[in-house]
Order: structure tokens, then sequence, then C-alpha cells
């Protein structure tokens, strides 16, 4: 006898059913007039009940199955269980797709979005002004100063500092460009020869889940790849807010140099018909303090360098994935008498070829788009095919001209 089919979370001995030996399970009951034994194989010892302990005992068990606490108790434990599963896949499903997306997760990004962070904080503690004494000041030599801190001091400062995170992204991009290709080649012998590692004796569910592997690190790479211009750009907003607290940082120490008891301004007075009057004004304090001081700093913050801005992370922004520099021709298509031939490089498809087979020749036709490549890539060849049965494809060098 075995245990019938429960809805319950736990199997029943009080339920059995009949069955034929050769469909026993491995784990099994027995009656007989002394009791029920049983089997649970896998070499555990047998367990006998007798059968008035077993007959009382599943009485009890339907009785209690009977009240609706009980009978009930499945439906809800089965619930339960599956909106903790469902939940736990959900919770799941969202962190591997953050751990995905986010960029502070990946270390690389992480290595250099930190070290830019202590390279700007070294900017920003060092500031937009120079250091103000106390006391006694003039407002022309007060501008002078500043002006001449922010010109040979800030803008240096800036220039070594935008140069050295440039450097950082442009080592991180060649490192992980490099990786991409590297694992898109060892992908490529893989999907080229997939019988290789077998014919050298492999086994081929081996060879098959080293290439799976290799696929998805390919696929990993290449998506951290693609996702550097939104770095760049993150990078690029944090340069900016630096460039933005040194302007706060530069008003808010004016301010206080202004308001502090220790410092004062030296004044001229001046007799005239008016009256006395005083060299320098409040209006010339502001503006030389909003003009000559500010605004100069702000034409500086706007000549410093921009990481966006450099040639080669612009570039990197427009296209991040570089394939490696390699050309070559294939057919790509055969329909009835005339095959296209693709030529492609760095760029991608610049051009097709047109095949014409007659009965005795092979005409290879060229046409590409002047706008694109220009100059000849070469004419028209004919190729015998009485004597080979497989033409060979020659194009001429290019010609410097303005034809396509």
């Amino acid at each position: 006898m075995q245990q019938r089919v429960q809805r319950c979370w736990e199997p029943s001995q009080y339920e059995l059913q009949v069955v034929q030996r050769n469909q026993l399970p491995s784990s099994y009951f027995t009656i007989t007039a002394a009791g029920v034994v049983q089997c649970p194989g896998n070499g555990y010892p047998s367990i006998h009940t007798p059968i008035g302990q077993w007959v009382r005992e599943g009485n009890m068990f339907k009785l209690f199955r009977s009240l609706p606490a009980f009978s009930q108790l499945w439906q809800g434990q089965t619930l339960r269980r599956w909106h903790a599963n469902v939940r736990r896949n959900v919770y799941e499903r969202n962190r591997q797709q953050l751990a995905k997306q986010l960029l502070i997760l990946k270390p690389g990004y992480l290595k250099v979005l930190n070290e830019s962070r202590s390279k700007l904080a070294a900017v920003h503690q060092a500031g937009a002004l120079q250091d103000m004494p106390d006391g006694l000041y003039k407002l022309d030599a007060l501008v002078e100063s500043q002006q001449d801190y922010q010109t040979s001091n800030l803008a240096p400062l800036l220039a070594r500092t935008i140069a050295g995170i440039i450097t950082d992204v442009e080592n991180l991009a060649s490192r992980m460009q490099n990786t991409e290709q590297l694992l898109g080649r060892e992908l490529y012998e893989y999907n080229k020869d997939p019988s290789a590692g077998a014919v050298q004796g492999l086994n081929p569910i081996k060879i098959r889940a080293e290439r799976d592997a290799v696929a998805a690190k390919h696929a990993s790479a290449l998506y951290d790849l693609q996702r550097l211009p939104a770095f760049l750009r993150l990078l690029g907003l944090h340069v900016l807010q630096s460039y933005l607290d040194l302007l706060v940082g530069a008003v808010s120490g004016l301010k206080a140099h202004l308001v502090s008891p220790n410092n004062a301004l030296v004044v001229n007075l001046l007799l005239a018909s008016e009256g006395v009057t005083l060299s320098p004004s409040m209006e010339e304090l502001l503006k030389a303090l909003s003009k000559d001081i500010l605004e100069h700093l702000v034409h500086v913050l706007k000549a410093a360098p921009r990481p966006l801005k450099h040639p080669v992370l612009a570039a990197l922004v427009e296209d991040p994935v570089r394939p490696p520099p390699k050309m070559g021709t294939g057919v790509n298509s055969v329909s009835g008498g005339r095959a296209t031939v693709g030529y492609t490089s760095v760029s991608g498809s610049i051009g097709m070829f047109d095949t014409e087979s007659g009965d005795s020749d092979v005409v290879l036709l060229l046409k590409c788009p002047t706008e694109r490549l220009p100059g000849a890539l070469g004419t028209c060849v004919k190729h015998s095919t009485k004597a080979t049965p497989a033409p060979s494809l020659s194009i001429n060098a290019p010609t410097p001209n303005t034809g396509g």
C-alpha cells in the first residue's frame, strides 16, 4: 500500500490505498492483522504500529481534519508560502537589475569616480579666493591679488586636475575595450569551430559550458562598456558641480571678509562742492567685488577644461564600443546567378559588390558611396570560371580623386 496524494504539506499514514507490487515506491506501508508496518527504505529501519493504535489515531486524524481550522490550514500555509516566494523573486529580480544598471556598483567606475572626487575636493579645498589677511586693506590691492591668484594658481590647478581625470577615464575605457575585444575574440573562436574541442577528445558538454561562460562574460563586458557614456555624463556633472561650489565659496568668502569686525577698508575723504565724499564709494566697492572678482572667476571657470569637451571622451560618448581594426570580405547571399559580397571595415559596411555570373565569366562590380569613402576602391574585374570553379576577388589600390 502507498500513501494517497494529499493536499497537506506532509504525507499522512492514515490515508492509504492498495497498489500492485510492481508499483511500490521507495517508501510504502504493509497492513497485517498485527498492525501497520512502515518501510521507509534507503536503509532505514521499519516502524511497526499496532492495529488498534493505528485505527484510533486514524479516527482522531479524520476528526481533526473535519474541523474548519484544520481543513483550511493547508490552504493558508500554501498561500503564505506562495506569497513569500513571489516577494522574494521580485526582490531578487529588482536587485539584479539595479546591480546591472547602477554605475557605482561597478568596481572600475567606482574607482575612477572616487579618485575624481578626491581630486576635485583638493581643488575645492584650495578655494577660488586667495587668503585675505585681517586688518586694513585697499580695494585695488584686493582685486589685483584675487585676479592674479585666479589666473596664475586656480586656472593651472583646474587644468591639471581635469587632465588627470581625463587620463584616468581614458585608461578605464582602454581596459574595458581590451577586455571586451579579448572576450569577443575568444567567443568567436568557440563559435567558429564548435567541434574543435571534440576532435581533440574533450567533453562536448564541458566545451559548451565554457562557451556559455565566455558568452556571459562578453555580454557583461559589452553592457558595461555601453554604459560608459552615462558614466562620462555623470562625471561631467560632478565637474560642473565642483565649479559651482567654487563660485559659491567665493561669494561666501567675500561676504565673510566684508562683515568681519577685524577687517576695515581704507577709504579717502574727498572735499567737493557737494560736500564730503568717500573714495572708493559704495557703488565702486560693489562693482569691484562683483565684476572685477566674481565675474573674473566666472570667466576663469568658463575657460577651464571640461571632460566631455575633450575629443577622446567626446568620441567615447558617441560610440564607446570600438571594434578591432580589421577588414574583410565575404559572400553574404546568393540568389540565382547573382551574389552579393559585403565589404566591411571599422566603421561598418561601406559598400556592396554585386557579382553577375554568366556562362563563362564572373564580373565583380564595385559600388561605393563617395560621401563615405572618397576615391575609387577598384574597378570591374573579370575572372574566367572555365579553369577555376572558385574565382578570387581582386581590388585595385585606392586613388585619391573625387569620383566614387
